[in-house]
């Protein structure tokens, strides 16, 4: 009788640890394989825009749609104009040394968010949290040239990162409690088995 207790008394705190809400931050970084993006406007250029997924979904520790709920939302794009410096090097050796500036046009799941400039900083922008309901963004840049502009506009690529606030849902049980709740549950299981099979031989 006292193991089943101890058995039903571990069931509840692990029940009580599980289905408690938690605060988590997710992130995901992308940079493409092939390493530094060059994005121009130039006659012939590789890329004159170009797109990429976030997912935060991915992981044991993930991002759960339906369950979880994100609070906020930043994305970080690291992109650089051709004539500022990367680690202390000038980064001029792609385009060439510029005194004009470079411009680019932000989409995050085919919702236009805004044009900015390409400048010598990390650009952080705040993501509306209903495009992160399945937990994955798309992202897309495009080389543009505004109005009054001169020259051709390029800059390069280097890496975007996706941080989420998220609130953990209640009463999801993640795996590792699933396995503990299981382990616990099993005592009780094969008790009750024993006890049923001494009354039927009584």
């Amino acid at each position: 009788m006292k193991k089943l207790l101890n058995t039903a008394a571990a069931f509840l705190a692990l029940t009580a640890i599980s289905t408690t809400a938690s605060a988590a931050i997710i992130t995901d970084t992308y940079s493409d394989p092939g390493g530094l993006v060059y994005l121009s406007l130039a006659p012939g250029a590789i890329h004159q825009d170009y797109s990429f997924t976030h997912d935060i979904t991915d992981g044991i520790n993930g991002f759960r749609p339906g369950v979880d709920t994100i609070n906020s939302a930043t994305l970080t794009l690291d992109a650089f104009d051709d004539n500022s410096t990367l680690n202390g090097t000038p980064e001029d050796t792609i385009g060439g040394p510029e005194t004009f500036k470079e411009f680019f046009r932000l989409e995050l799941d085919s919702n236009f968010i805004q044009v900015f400039e390409v400048d010598f900083s990390a650009i952080a922008v705040s993501v509306t949290t209903s495009l992160l309901d399945d937990g994955l963004l798309n992202v897309y840049l495009k080389v543009v040239r505004p109005q009054g502009e001169t020259g051709v506009s390029d800059f390069i690529f280097r890496s975007s990162t996706l941080s989420a606030d998220v609130t953990r849902g209640d009463g999801a049980i993640p795996a590792p409690f699933t396995a503990l709740l299981f382990a616990s549950l099993l005592p009780l299981a094969l008790l009750r088995r024993f006890s049923l099979h001494n009354k039927k031989l009584n």
